[in-house]
């Protein structure tokens, strides 16, 4: 885990023991290859979930409750970019955040 994104997720954490009534959905994505990948070997075929869930209990262990937390998983469904270039597949590789209430 990169320290810009430790300090991302810090700074949500933050946000969320501030403001009691905030909630935070985790949405978890892959790329086309993970998806291939994953169809192939059953062992990576939780990839997007698993991501999700590291999130998810990144915030759980810095004290934020469970349910105030939700964890959506979109797989390939939604992908950032069209393109098939490392830099492409990378942006898809992906966790977004949503505050809700």
């Amino acid at each position: 885990v990169s320290s810009t994104f430790t300090k991302d997720l810090d700074n949500l954490v933050e946000l969320l023991k501030e403001n009691k009534l905030a909630r935070l959905k985790i949405i978890s994505h892959i790329d086309n290859e993970e998806a291939a990948l994953g169809k192939e070997n059953p062992r990576m075929a939780n990839l997007c979930e698993e991501r999700a869930i590291a999130v998810l209990k990144y915030f759980q262990h810095n004290g934020i409750d469970r349910g105030k937390l939700v964890m959506e998983v979109m797989e390939n469904e939604e992908p950032a970019s069209e393109m098939n270039t490392p830099l492409s597949l990378a942006k898809n590789r992906r966790v977004e955040f949503q505050i809700t209430k």
